[in-house]
């Protein structure tokens, strides 16, 4: 008997515009985008990944602050967490910053 796939879930965080979407679009289909508009919801897209045992859920959330509590509740059932900051934005490292001392993700 032929054990099923195990399904690791991969979850997106950072503020909005930081390039979780781009991340995600250009890891599932290579492809390359100059500019995106913010995620409103959650965006879930399954991939093979190189063991065949194993597929990758990987979750897009949206940065934008009123959606910030809701990814933090995503963060108890996933395998790894993702965060995103952009390096030119002060801002965008603070909110980064806290994503992982709010979580379980500083320890």
């Amino acid at each position: 008997m032929e054990a099923r796939p195990r399904i690791e879930k991969v979850v997106l965080l950072g503020d909005t515009s930081t390039g979780k979407s781009s991340f995600l679009k250009n890891y599932m289909s290579n492809y390359r985008t100059k500019a995106s508009v913010p995620t409103e919801n959650f965006e879930c897209l399954t991939a093979l990944n190189a063991n065949p045992q194993k597929y990758l859920q990987l979750w897009d959330t949206p940065g934008r602050e009123k959606y910030r509590l809701l990814p933090m509740a995503m963060i108890g059932g996933c395998d790894y967490c993702m965060v995103f900051y952009d390096i030119s934005s002060r801002h965008t490292y603070e909110v980064a910053k806290t994503i992982v001392e709010s979580t379980s993700l500083g320890d």
